[in-house]
């Protein structure tokens, strides 16, 4: 924001999330690599392979519609923690999902079409990822 690269911390603009997005993929293959190397757990792996998948489709996305990344994100952690933990830890974290979701909207960052869109995102990116990588 001080250099003028992006107005605000919501990136409202959507002419310049684009160098937020690269940063942010780019940061996400380094800790693939970084997790490869050290040999991290497998379900680790899967989560942030979601993540990067949910990054990929929110820029395309983007172009039509503000997707919520934080909604799709905590959603996706949420899947892995039913997946990895069990039902009461994934309700926990669907419980956090739906308040990510209402504080979004709250603070007009995204209407409640775009935090579905990132809610729907993030559950079906995951289970995907999860499916594929069989992570247990």
């Amino acid at each position: 924001m001080r250099k003028g690269v992006i107005s605000d911390i919501n990136v409202k603009d959507r002419e310049q999330r684009f160098p937020v997005y690269i940063i942010a993929m780019a940061s996400a293959v380094l800790l693939l690599l970084t997790m490869h190397f050290l040999s991290a757990p497998k379900a680790l792996v899967s989560l942030l392979i979601s993540f990067f998948v949910v990054g990929i489709f929110s820029y395309f996305v983007n172009k039509k519609i503000k997707i919520s990344i934080h909604t799709a994100s905590i959603a996706g952690a949420a899947v892995a923690l039913f997946v990895v933990v069990g039902a009461t830890t994934g309700f926990v974290g669907l419980i956090s999902t739906v308040i990510t979701m209402w504080a979004r909207v709250k603070i007009k960052a995204h209407t409640p079409q775009e935090v579905a869109m990132g809610f729907l995102a993030g559950i079906l990116i995951t289970l995907a990822v999860f499916r594929l990588c069989s992570p247990l």
